[in-house]
């Protein structure tokens, strides 16, 4: 007998039905044929012939078929997502034995070299089925495989983390949607409130006409928590590494939300100074206004973090989650943390030995409203502030500080005077725009005016001119 070429297993998936599959490969038992059930978990089965299955024919050497389930079997109809796979198993053996003789019985031996290359198919199955090392790779089977479920857990980590962030999205989505909802109802009860009292004068469309107290008193209601009110003696001052927050500091402290869902917030103001000494190293420190039960004093924080989710909590750290609008402080174990009646007022730097040398107040809370569009309109326009900047040699380049203006006035010094001025870019082709001026003879002013943002910078080329003016000018609103 030939043994051809063939895979020796056969693999089907159910579909609730079928009960006959075949197997075209040559079987001289039951024993040599291996049936194993996959759930649709990928949980593996061997079945049992003559319990779950039994087999049509052996000696075939096309193969021939099975059927499955059989009455006493535990399974059902083979479903969809489950598979059955049907695998010649045969013994790794040679038991002929061939002698020296004046007669060699070639049955024999056909039925030996067949037997053997039988099992070279399943062993060829095996193998190609097997994790494979490339010839000087320096990773083992084992190594390859541990790499592969490692990446297998970086992916499944990061599509958890990324389904995690889809939900906290469509949460906040749903969050925002039910304020603005609880908003439009407050809204439209407050105008009936306000109808039925009769009252005539109310704010207009644009909050124009509201003053400095109704309008401060909605947002602060509405829309705005966890700030500077305002600061008329300034936030605070320092010396050494004592710092004072200043008399007159008023705050708007978070305390949650009102059963309606707006912001519930305690609007507090520091009577008298406040000082705090200093005593201990750390190069980052926040300092905070606390409400306390005979009024407000500073308080100083390692660390201050704003988040939804509860940080790991360590000695002295302030959280403020915007979603509750609650303010929380660590304890000094760091083990819980426990609400606190506070808001930031200043990053504080200081050196090894707890001196201070530099302070980031929070700036008070600045309410624009429509009429204040001519305001807003004038920032973008050239202030009184400007810089004298040193000319250096044509193609150098000057960097912006600020929002604002490169502007220069030269005076020309040969009949081939010019300036070329090159924004973001230091030729026609490259820059963001160009500015130039010529002249053919002595003595002709020529001038140029760039407005630029903050980091832009200014290639200027010149040939056969003197400087008159070269500075760079601050933005109404950078001042």
């Amino acid at each position: 007998m030939t043994v051809s070429s063939i895979v020796p297993v056969n693999n089907y998936e159910g579909n609730g039905s079928t009960k006959i599959f075949d197997f075209d490969f040559l079987i001289e038992n039951t024993d040599e044929l291996k049936v194993i059930h996959i759930s649709e978990d990928g949980i593996n089965t061997a079945l049992i012939e003559g319990v779950d299955y039994s087999v049509n024919e052996v000696g075939n050497k096309n193969g021939s078929y099975i059927t499955f389930p059989l009455e006493t079997s535990s399974f059902p109809v083979l479903k969809t997502n489950e598979r059955i796979s049907l695998a010649l198993d045969l013994s790794i053996k040679q038991e002929s034995k061939f002698e020296n003789s004046a007669y060699l019985n070639l049955s024999v031996l056909e039925w030996t070299f067949d037997y053997i290359v039988r099992v070279l198919q399943i062993l060829n199955r095996k193998i190609e089925r097997c994790v494979k090392i490339n010839e000087g790779s320096e990773n083992s089977p084992d190594e390859l495989i541990d790499e592969i479920n490692d990446s297998v857990s970086f992916v499944k980590n990061c599509a958890d983390s990324t389904e995690e962030l889809a939900q906290t999205v469509e949460n906040n989505k749903n969050f925002v949607v039910e304020k603005v909802n609880s908003f439009n109802t407050l809204v439209e009860t407050t105008m009936e409130d306000i109808t039925s009292t009769g009252i005539t004068t109310k704010a207009d469309v644009s909050l124009n006409n509201l003053s400095s107290t109704g309008e401060k008193h909605f947002l602060n209601k509405t829309q705005i928590s966890n700030c500077i009110l305002e600061a008329p003696n300034g936030v605070l001052t320092y010396s050494g590494n004592i710092i004072t927050l200043k008399q007159g500091l008023k705050v708007l402290i978070p305390n949650g939300l009102n059963s309606d869902g707006t912001l519930n917030n305690i609007e507090a103001e520091l009577t008298a100074d406040s000082s705090y000494t200093i005593t201990y190293a750390t190069t980052n420190q926040t300092v905070g206004m606390v409400k306390t039960a005979s009024g407000c004093a500073l308080n100083i924080s390692n660390e201050f973090i704003i988040s939804e989710i509860q940080p790991e909590a360590s000695p002295f750290i302030l959280w403020y989650n915007p979603k509750t609008n609650i303010m929380k402080r660590a304890d000094i174990s760091g083990s819980f943390y426990i609400t606190q009646e506070a808001v930031i007022a200043t990053n504080v730097i200081t050196n090894s030995s707890g001196t201070i040398l530099n302070i980031i107040p929070k700036q008070t809370v600045n309410l624009l409203k429509r009429s204040d569009k001519s305001e807003i309109s004038g920032y973008s326009k050239p202030s009184k502030t400007y810089t004298d900047l040193t000319l250096g040699t044509s193609g150098l380049t000057y960097t912006a500080p600020a929002n604002g203006f490169f502007t220069g006035s030269f005076v020309s010094t040969g009949t081939s005077s010019y300036f070329l001025a090159f924004i973001n870019g230091t030729n026609h082709t490259t820059c963001l725009y160009e500015l130039s001026d010529y002249a053919t003879k002595a003595d002709v002013a020529m001038t140029f005016f760039a407005p630029v943002k903050q980091g832009d910078y200014l290639c200027l080329l010149i040939q056969n001119a003197a400087k008159t003016v070269f500075k760079f000018i601050y933005d109404e609103g950078e001042t």
